[in-house]
């Protein structure tokens, strides 16, 4: 039986499954299976930068002096691996006199723990996205905005831009597209091993791309040739032998209130699919004894009951580190 605002407490009442208002869990990074994972033993990588020369040769007469084969470049780069702590603790007076939601039951320590440890999780998980993404963008920042590292100014090279111009109704686009997957293709330095290429939109720059004059017509014929009532076909938008893919994910910093998109309004990012070391996830080991000189895991979790019946602390930590090795190679895509 429904109870209204001003129904008495002495009437009864159905009480259904809670309402969980749960933020969306980004993860299409970790979808896409883009960067492999390294566990390593320290809390300090050593990148080795070595560029092959590779060119053609002459002919020359046989008996004539032969050329001498140019020696390879070699550079190194030391990095420090970024440590994110996550502390959480259960007390009595969170279950005490506390109804199990969605239940009239009492609310267990059992529920409330397992609660507590899977958001410290899911926490986790989304910042490593966040990391993920700002690392794709050559910029990784931490949830209260500090930079952990800028990869252009780590590797000495410069961020490829290129303006679309979806404003102008005569803009080529498919000239553009070509343009980018042609500068790819040139500084990926992988001796020719990609398996095409992707790019992660902000929706401003998706709806743009696939309302323009020059792409409308291709993209309606996309869409009507695919599943609808299986594929969300607004999303995701292959042209050129490109996929273009619509990513709003956000999440909210550690002030609280500030919401930080993961791709700001009017920009995409073009990467190269299919290269091999070229985008590597490194986890240090944790800041515990018994994890000393280890190879690191995503995350550490672990739960301490100091025996006073008046708390139960729960520590977590992730160390991760995720590289672009040719950050050259991703181009940023913006319109006006």
């Amino acid at each position: 039986m429904p109870v209204g605002p001003n129904t008495s407490g002495l009437q009864t009442a159905d009480y259904t499954r809670e309402i969980n208002m749960v933020p969306n869990m980004w993860g299409r990074l970790q979808e896409l299976n883009l960067f492999t994972t390294e566990g390593v033993t320290g809390r300090t990588i050593i990148i080795d930068k070595v560029d092959e020369n590779l060119g053609l040769l002459e002919v020359r007469e046989p008996g004539s002096p032969a050329p001498i084969s140019n020696p390879e470049g070699r550079g190194s780069m030391a990095i420090i691996v970024p440590h994110i702590p996550l502390d959480d603790a259960l007390k009595p007076s969170d279950v005490q006199g506390r109804r199990m939601p969605g239940d009239l039951g009492p609310d267990t320590i059992e529920r409330k723990r397992a609660k507590k440890l899977a958001s410290m999780r899911k926490k986790h998980a989304l910042t490593l996205e966040y990391f993920r993404m700002g690392a794709l963008k050559g910029l990784i920042l931490d949830g209260a905005g500090k930079t952990v590292m800028n990869l252009y100014t780590q590797f000495g090279v410069t961020q490829k831009v290129e303006d679309f111009a979806f404003g102008t109704a005569t803009t080529k686009v498919d000239q553009r597209i070509n343009d980018v997957t042609r500068f790819i293709e040139e500084n990926t330095f992988s001796g020719g091993t990609s398996t095409g290429v992707h790019v992660l939109c902000s929706p401003e720059w998706f709806a743009d791309l696939v309302s323009h004059a020059k792409i409308r017509e291709a993209y309606q014929f996309y869409s009507s040739t695919q599943a609808p009532l299986q594929q969300d076909v607004r999303r995701r938008f292959q042209h050129q032998g490109v996929v273009f893919e619509e990513y709003n994910a956000s999440a909210v910093m550690t002030d609280g209130t500030t919401v930080a998109r993961f791709i700001a309004a009017g920009e995409a990012y073009a990467f190269p699919t299919g290269v091999d070391d070229m985008y590597v996830n490194f986890f240090g080991p944790a800041d515990h004894f018994d994890y000393v000189n280890t190879e690191g895991d995503e995350v550490y979790v672990w739960e301490h009951d100091p025996g006073t019946g008046k708390v139960i602390n729960f520590m977590s930590e992730s160390n991760p580190l995720p590289i672009v090795k040719r950050p050259r190679a991703v181009v940023k895509l913006t319109k006006t």
